[in-house]
This record gives C-alpha cells, structure tokens and sequence, in this order.
C-alpha cells in the first residue's frame, strides 16, 4: 500500500471552463485532462455541445491563474472563432482567484472586444473557481 503524507499534497491551479446557459445556470464544465495553468484545450466534445446547443447558450467562462482577468491572444481568436462560427455573439467570462470580468464583442474588426469586470459574481463562480484546483503530491 502506498500512504501519502497529507501535508505532501499541493493544490495546483489548471484552468477550467463552463458554458453558461440563457437562464444563467452551468451547462456544460469543461474540463479536460491535459489542461494547465496556462492553457484550456479545447476538444470535439465541447465544439459539439456549442454547435448543438448555441440556442441555449448565453456563453463560456474559464478560469486564469492568479489575477489576470483580460483576455490573452488565443482566447480572443477562440471567441472569434467560435461566434463567426455560429453566427452568434456570447458572453465571454473569466475568473480568476479574486474577480469575475465578462469579454464582448465591440466591433467593428473580428477582434474587437472589450472587457469589464463584475460588481455581482455569477452563481456559478465558485464551482469554477474549485474545479481549477487539483491536488498533486510534491513527492
């Protein structure tokens, strides 16, 4: 039997994602494997449910490490992709360790998107915020 000391086990930050329902409720969690502290890899079952549930959909949010609560590049491009996509506009959020900020698109180029951050956190945050976390051993 291998014991694993309680006080070698380490909460490591990876991001996660959620797809938000119209009705403000969590759809989908998105959380695969091979996602990092620095990067949410999409998959085939996530570009699936946008496709086949974008009626219902009010957008996605993901969590960053730390504090960063803007967009990065990829994240950008992703939204693009996906609303040109669906021929669609979403909310776009992100959640960090301490502040919730939504992304929208402002127009007119494909990039043009610009973030604010909440007063009110949405229901779902925390859910968000505890299912960035895993727990690895130091050993």
């Amino acid at each position: 039997m291998n014991l694993v000391n309680l006080h070698d086990l380490k909460p490591q930050f990876v991001e996660a994602g959620v797809v938000i329902g119209k009705n403000g409720q969590p759809l989908y969690w998105h959380q695969p494997d091979n996602a990092s502290g620095g990067s949410l890899p999409d998959n085939r079952a996530l570009w699936e449910f946008f496709r086949d549930n974008w009626k219902n959909i009010q957008g996605f949010a993901h969590s960053h490490p730390g504090d960063f609560d803007e967009p990065s590049h990829p994240d950008i491009t992703t939204f693009a992709g996906i609303e040109l996509g669906l021929d669609l506009r979403f909310d776009w959020w992100i959640v960090t360790r301490r502040k919730v900020t939504v992304t929208r698109w402002n127009g007119p180029a494909v990039y043009d998107y610009r973030t604010a951050l909440l007063e009110t956190e949405p229901i779902w945050t925390n859910e968000l915020r505890l299912r960035s976390r895993r727990v690895q051993t130091t050993a």
